[in-house]
């Protein structure tokens, strides 16, 4: 039987849920020469599976996480089966700060590689946010400190939001 806080709850996942797989959706067959301004020539019809409305989704979260919308789409997911799984809220909350803390480091760890990423954006593979936080770094005139804060959250990033696959090596080792 069904207590009111869980129906609430898988409720609320459920909604995650679909609105993930919609926005994974509109991520994976997004295409600039759907918005009509970014590729010349425009294509007529949005190759989008979602139509127009997830071409412009799409190409929202691509030129604004770049490469980082794959780990958006993959905590999104974690924290669904986390809500699924009626983990405790400190549980759900470490990940979710985790996952967090990844996705702007993955922007500003692309934007500043030199390799072709599969993820277009306009003002390179980090999108807005690995530019901006680039931008950010490089007027903290420090290059130790361009290197450590990156590489501190980056690793703090993955211990919280990745902590069930990497508690089980640490035991281990």
């Amino acid at each position: 039987m069904w207590t009111r806080r869980q129906w609430r709850l898988d409720v609320a996942a459920g909604g995650l849920f679909l609105l993930g797989v919609l926005a994974a959706l509109a991520v994976v067959s997004y295409d600039p020469a759907d918005v009509g301004e970014l590729a010349q020539p425009p294509n007529p019809v949005p190759h989008n599976l979602l139509g127009r409305p997830g071409a412009w989704i799409g190409h929202g979260l691509a030129e604004t996480l770049g490469v980082a919308v794959y780990a958006l789409l993959a905590g999104w997911f974690v924290l669904v089966v986390l809500l699924i799984r009626r983990r405790g809220w400190f549980a759900w909350s470490r990940r979710l700060c985790g996952w967090l803390l990844l996705v702007p480091s993955i922007a500003l760890l692309a934007n500043s590689s030199r390799t072709a990423w599969p993820v277009a954006a306009l003002l390179g593979p980090g999108g807005s946010l690995g530019a901006w936080l680039a931008a950010a770094l490089e007027q903290s005139g420090s290059p130790l400190l361009q290197v450590l804060i990156p590489a501190a959250a980056l690793t703090v990033g993955v211990l919280l939001a990745l902590d069930f696959t990497v508690r089980p090596g640490l035991r281990w080792g």
